[in-house]
Formats: C-alpha cells, sequence, structure tokens
C-alpha cells in the first residue's frame, strides 16, 4: 500500500473513531449523585477529542496535497517539461509556511534550476556582441518585456542587442533629422514611418524568435542587428569569450550561441543539475555583411545623407 493511501486510511479510522466515541459518551448513563459533574466532565472530554482528530485530519489532507504535488513536480522534471523560473527568480531553496497557527507546516521547495558556464569562440566577429541563450523552452513573462534602441549620430545604439519573443522594442530619435526605422526580416517586418527628436517613438512588438536586421529608409550607413530569443534565459559574453546562464530549469538542455554575420546559431547540449553549475564549449564563425537596399528593395540615391 502506497503512503498516500496509508495516509487517506488513517484519516479515515480517527475520524470513524472519534463519531464512535461521541455515540458512547451521549450513551453513557450516569447513577452517582454527582451526576451533572461527571457529564460535564464526558461531555468536555468528548469535544476536546473531536477537536484534537480534526486537526489530525486538516494535517493529514495538508500532507496528502503536498505529496501530490511534489509528484507532479517529479513527473514535470523528468519529462523535462518544468516551468521555467521567473526573470529575477533564486536558484537556492525556499522554505514557504503552509497552513496558520501552532500546526503551521514548513515546506522547503526543491531546488529547480541551475547555471551553465563555458566559453564562446568567435572567428570573424566580436565576442562581445555574441549571445548565449536556452532553446526550447518558453516563458510568459517574455511577453511583458520593453527595451529601447536609440538614434544618435545617424546610428543606431546599441548596434547589435538580444531581446526576449513579444518584446515590445522602443526606437527614440535624438537626432534633429528625420528618420525612418524599418526591417523586413521574415515574421518581424515593421515600418515606424519619419520622426525626429520630440516625436513620440516608433515601437515594434517582436514575436517571432530569429535575428532581426534593422535599417533607416534615409541614411544607409544606420543599421542595428536584434537577437529574438524564445525566452528570458539569455545573456551576453564577456570580451574574453567567457558566459554564465543562470536560472536554467533542471534537465538535459540545448544552449545556442549566435553573433553577428553568423549563418545560424551554433547549438550544445548540457545536463543542467542542481549541485553545480554545468559547463560548455561552442564555436562560431562570421563574415562581414553585405550592402543593404532601402524599404522598396532598391539601392539608396545618392542624396546627401
Amino acid at each position: 500500500m502506497s503512503l498516500l493511501r496509508r495516509h487517506h486510511l488513517l484519516g479515515v479510522l480517527l475520524i470513524a473513531g472519534a463519531a464512535a466515541a461521541a455515540g458512547r459518551a451521549k450513551r453513557t448513563t450516569v447513577t452517582s449523585p454527582n451526576d451533572g459533574t461527571v457529564a460535564q466532565r464526558l461531555e468536555e472530554q468528548r469535544q476536546l477529542f473531536l477537536r484534537v482528530l480534526e486537526d489530525e485530519r486538516d494535517h493529514l489532507d495538508l500532507v496528502i496535497r503536498m505529496m501530490r504535488t511534489n509528484d507532479a513536480r517529479a513527473s514535470e522534471e523528468r519529462s523535462g517539461t518544468s516551468a521555467p523560473p521567473q526573470p529575477g527568480g533564486s536558484s537556492d531553496s525556499e522554505t514557504t509556511a503552509v497552513g496558520s497557527g501552532p500546526r503551521a507546516v514548513l515546506r522547503v521547495a526543491p531546488v529547480s534550476t541551475g547555471s551553465v558556464s563555458g566559453t564562446v569562440s568567435v572567428q570573424g566577429g566580436n565576442a562581445a556582441e555574441t549571445f548565449v541563450f536556452v532553446q526550447g523552452l518558453r516563458d510568459k513573462q517574455a511577453h511583458k518585456g520593453r527595451a529601447e534602441v536609440k538614434q544618435v549620430n545617424k546610428q543606431f545604439v546599441p548596434r547589435v542587442s538580444a531581446v526576449a519573443r513579444g518584446t515590445l522594442l522602443s526606437f527614440p530619435n535624438l537626432d534633429s533629422v528625420f528618420h525612418n526605422v524599418f526591417s523586413v526580416s521574415p515574421g518581424n517586418t515593421f515600418d515606424l514611418g519619419s520622426y525626429r527628436a520630440g516625436d513620440k517613438p516608433g515601437q515594434a512588438t517582436l514575436d517571432t524568435p530569429g535575428v532581426v536586421q534593422v535599417f533607416c529608409n534615409l541614411h544607409s550607413q544606420m543599421s542595428a542587428t536584434v537577437l529574438v530569443v524564445p525566452n528570458s534565459m539569455f545573456a551576453r559574453v564577456h570580451a574574453d569569450g567567457t558566459f554564465k546562464l543562470d536560472n536554467v530549469p533542471l534537465g538535459r538542455r540545448k544552449i545556442a550561441a549566435w553573433t553577428p554575420g553568423a549563418a545560424a546559431p551554433v547549438e550544445g547540449e548540457v545536463e543542467v543539475l542542481a549541485d553545480g553549475s554545468a559547463r560548455l564549449e561552442l564555436a562560431l564563425s562570421a563574415h562581414v555583411a553585405g550592402a543593404h537596399t532601402n524599404k522598396f528593395g532598391q539601392p539608396y540615391g545618392s542624396y546627401q545623407e
């Protein structure tokens, strides 16, 4: 018999015992001169016994619920479908009070995330403009992100960035001249029209994971690259090629690396464990992008930019 069924059976037996005891107390015939006092004491004992059994029943119900929750969580982790952590979450165990009063139970939540660290070598590119991210996972919090790419001195700042899918990306213009921000990247096509400093910034929501090439229709030298990743679990690689990803759900995970000019992200697999940091080494090669056209697919004009 499973532990869960034994707990349930114990609760049933306790309640049945309480009912039997209550019935016997009511049927007790008192013949002594202190009939009233004895009956009062029996009633008080019966009420106390019932309260104790009710508390025990509530405690058993709580234990059963906790066991079911832990079983479901363990099943999710074994199948690799556990929900990713919210941004800013901790990878340490957390203690949570369940219930209230003197019978409150302390539940220690199991560690559900770990970290991945390693190096990315970039041939023909810049490691500091490289990003790593977790493939194959999505989280709801990613849809609430906001970010911006500024237009300053006829350049996009930053030139290279990464955002989670669903991020609302704003393009404020800090120049006195007009800019017309656009992209024809599949899944994230937009044209924000012309505006200058002081005007309301154009915005675009990037819903499709992939590389988004951003240009200005008025100034050919302006270009930016935005990597849209499937979740909020991503990090920029340091200039020396090292990286660390925190709050990665436990289990077998695919980690991808990307840099501007790469034909596609490269991937590696690691086993993320709670008792240490998984390590991974990745290698990328990049090429220099060629000239781009305006939003109509035509070469830029010869007018003064």
